[in-house]
């Protein structure tokens, strides 16, 4: 049988142990929080940068393929009109 001494000092470790991991998580979302208040600047360029990447690539896309797109599109609604 577990003597109370050995039951008492593995619930005072358990504890302790715990409170440790529990300091440990809130000292590193504390540092993840001051890391991170400088990093909405940053994000947001990016995210324009992206922005502007899609953009030029529908202008590119469209600068080249734009006349046999509309042809396509055409030639389809058409056969559309005539099938209706």
């Amino acid at each position: 049988m577990l003597s109370s001494s050995f039951v008492s000092n593995r619930v005072q470790s358990s504890s302790h142990e715990v409170a440790t991991n529990y300091d440990t998580a809130m000292s590193f979302k504390r540092k993840e929080a001051v890391h991170h208040q400088g990093d909405s600047g940053a994000a947001l360029v990016e995210y324009g940068l992206l922005l502007f990447f899609i953009a030029l690539t529908v202008i590119v896309v469209l600068s080249v393929f734009g006349v046999s797109l509309r042809e396509l599109f055409t030639t389809s609604a058409d056969r559309f009109a005539e099938a209706s």
